[in-house]
């Protein structure tokens, strides 16, 4: 039992971490888009400075709480999307959600590992989409998936085993146990990861 609650407590600590961390190429390219932005688009640049600052007060503020409200989850991954997609096509990106998000809880970026993965190893070669993401609400069982294409030398077995992804499967482990399941593939120059988690009240 102490075993136990000492994993628990790493585990949650690295969590925490991963949580408070934004990802520092990310932010990068995000600060040279805008860059780029200023004196060509500025209205597209001011939005995108907006996005940046919701998402960063979301991190500071709002997920140190175990769970948050799925809803606001949905912004938060709408706003880091907006920021991607100023790199793309308009159509590059998709993110639809379906069935009743309302008042239901989450742990907080339990998404975002993944949804950053495929950006770090997505080909950005115009397709449309190029990056699709659904997430799914049937009565209790939440769905969430992700389908982009991979780039031609992209490693079948580093693009599914990075250190955040290794970090979100034990994070799911500790919080959900057996309810629910990843699967991860990368085949056919595509990356396909479908979640199904079994929300607890």
């Amino acid at each position: 039992m102490k075993q136990k609650e000492m994993e628990k407590q790493l585990i949650s600590n690295e969590l925490a971490l991963l949580r408070s961390q934004i990802n520092p190429q990310f932010l990068f390219n995000t600060l040279t888009n805008i860059k780029s932005l200023i004196e060509l688009q500025p209205e597209k640049a001011i939005y995108s400075i907006e996005n940046l600052s919701e998402i960063m007060s979301y991190m500071l503020y709002e997920t140190s709480a175990d769970k948050v409200l799925l809803d606001d989850e949905i912004d938060y991954i709408n706003n880091y999307l907006n920021l991607q997609s100023v790199r793309y096509n308009p159509d590059f990106i998709s993110f639809e959600v379906t069935g009743n998000t309302t008042g239901l809880l989450v742990p907080p970026m339990i998404f975002m590992p993944f949804i950053e993965n495929v950006f770090t190893f997505g080909d950005s070669i115009p397709r449309t989409p190029g990056v699709a993401i659904k997430l799914n609400i049937i009565e209790n069982v939440l769905s969430f998936e992700i389908m982009n294409h991979t780039k031609e030398n992209t490693d079948k077995d580093k693009s599914g085993s990075g250190y955040n992804i290794k970090s979100s499967k034990r994070c799911l482990d500790l919080l959900f146990g057996n309810k629910y399941n990843l699967d991860i593939k990368n085949e056919n120059n595509k990356y396909l990861i479908k979640l199904k988690i079994k929300l607890i009240a």
